[in-house]
């Protein structure tokens, strides 16, 4: 995503009437046609170098959703991930920045990996340390949390649910959200930007709200 297109699709989804929320927020209105929420994932650097003043600019918020055991690292590559370029990830003093200028503040686990393939125990780990990060740097628990690669099964949606989670968002293709949508089973759509492709896709998902 570069920062022009993220800012043409904002004024695309103004010009439709869209009303930007976070993603609990969203949730607690009963989502539905009309209401967006922009979502970045693992809390790359760039989302506060370059991102940050897209967002601001148009007058909204948005959610990010961080790796916590790997907050303020450099030259990170994940062992699952497809990607193999090594980029910089936000450090706390930035996530706290982000979020006194009202940005939501989720989890994406402790470690980047599929959770949908670990046991039980595995995935409570991971999900609960990154609990305990986000208490000891933050002062609170995640406001939502998204599944690392879109993995997830009926476990790490038990886990979430016991420890209070208000929202969680999948990779899972469909619908607008309602009041219907389990909120630990959030839809999402991606929404990538750097050729022409994507610019068609941005006006296929600007079509269904």
């Amino acid at each position: 995503m570069t920062p022009d297109i993220l800012a043409w699709q904002i004024r695309l989804l103004k010009a439709r009437g869209a009303e930007f929320v976070r993603v609990t927020e969203g949730v607690r209105r009963g989502c539905g046609r009309g209401l967006v929420a922009i979502t970045f994932d693992d809390g790359y650097s760039d989302n506060i170098e370059l991102g940050f003043s897209v967002i601001k600019s148009a007058g909204i918020k948005a959610t990010v959703y961080v790796v916590s055991g790997d907050v303020g690292k450099k030259a990170v590559v994940w062992p699952e991930s497809y990607s193999k370029i090594p980029l910089d990830l936000m450090g706390w003093d930035e996530l706290r920045s982000l979020e006194a200028e009202g940005w939501e503040i989720g989890s994406h686990a402790a470690e980047h990996v599929h959770l949908g393939t670990r046991s039980p125990e595995e995935q409570r780990s991971l999900i609960a340390r990154s609990w305990d990060d986000f208490e000891s740097n933050l002062g609170h628990k995640p406001a939502s949390f998204a599944y690392p690669y879109g993995s997830y099964d009926d476990c790490t949606v038990k886990v979430l649910s016991e420890l209070g989670c208000a929202a969680a968002v999948t990779t899972d293709p469909g619908g607008i959200n309602t009041r219907e949508t389990p909120p630990l089973r959030l839809f999402r759509h991606p929404a990538k930007g750097c050729c022409l492709r994507h610019k068609i896709i941005s006006l296929n998902l600007l079509w269904k709200l």
